[in-house]
């Protein structure tokens, strides 16, 4: 049902933005302000809006081989790639799919915005400026990455939002997330090393966290507070996502369907 959806989506056919000059990669120092001014100049509708909106991209938790892992990083700093989200995880959901991808986010050119309302949402902060959060990069040639992580790094934090928006079902259910695989983002370790030398390695000391870890305090319960509600029925009805959600967790509960 869902590549149905997705090959009868209006989105399904585009052509990407042709930009009018080969644009900057990660590697290179401030690479997404080259861009949005190089298109901006050469009067590209899209980017001449004070908000610019910048569509998701859902990386899931699908681990990758040690030498996919390791391409491209100096291995005479011995920077560990498996403490690196950008580099450890490369599968994502599919680049069209707005429910697993979320909505977009924006960047706003405070230089040209005159009064600022109350923001309620920053998926769409200030609405008469910044167009709906159903982007993708076929019309910006921009995304923002966003990685799920392992579990030990998900459930790192004391988050007050344990046992309701993010809980283990929660990471479980967007781990799976692997239809595409993308290494676009790869290039910015070389671009840091050549920027920094030898530092950056100190630079990146503490970064995220060794394979394995374990927290001090294994007694918090991520499981999702709504667990019975979503198992006592055999259909949920309610948005795809809610929908697709439910149906997962009744599959690894009562189908024991295994999970990353």
């Amino acid at each position: 049902r869902e590549t149905k959806r997705l090959k009868e989506s209006k989105y399904f056919e585009k052509v990407r933005i042709k930009p009018s000059q080969t644009p900057p990669t990660p590697a290179e120092e401030g690479a997404m302000i080259q861009y949005i001014r190089q298109e901006q100049a050469a009067g590209h509708p899209f980017f001449q809006r004070s908000c610019i909106s910048i569509p998701r991209l859902q990386f899931g938790a699908q681990e990758s081989t040690a030498k996919e892992r390791e391409e491209g990083v100096a291995f005479s700093l011995a920077i560990d790639a498996d403490r690196l989200d950008t580099l450890r995880y490369r599968k994502h959901a599919h680049r069209q799919d707005f429910v697993k991808n979320g909505l977009s986010k924006c960047i706003l050119d405070v230089s040209r915005i005159d009064t600022f309302p109350r923001i309620q949402s920053l998926h769409r902060p200030i609405k008469t400026i910044c167009t709906a959060p159903w982007k993708d990069d076929w019309d910006s040639g921009l995304r923002i990455n966003h990685y799920l992580g392992s579990w030990e790094a998900y459930s790192f934090r004391d988050d007050s939002r344990r046992g309701g928006e993010r809980s283990w079902e929660g990471w479980a259910f967007k781990a799976q997330d692997a239809e595409e695989t993308d290494d676009n983002i790869r290039p910015w370790i070389s671009g840091f090393v050549e920027k920094h030398g030898p530092k950056a390695k100190e630079l990146l000391q503490g970064a995220g966290l060794p394979r394995g870890y374990q927290a001090p305090d294994q007694s918090k319960n991520w499981t999702i507070m709504f667990l019975n509600d979503i198992l006592s029925v055999n259909e949920t009805k309610g948005n795809d996502n809610r929908v697709a959600f439910d149906n997962f967790v009744r599959d690894i509960y009562k189908e024991k369907k295994q999970v990353p």
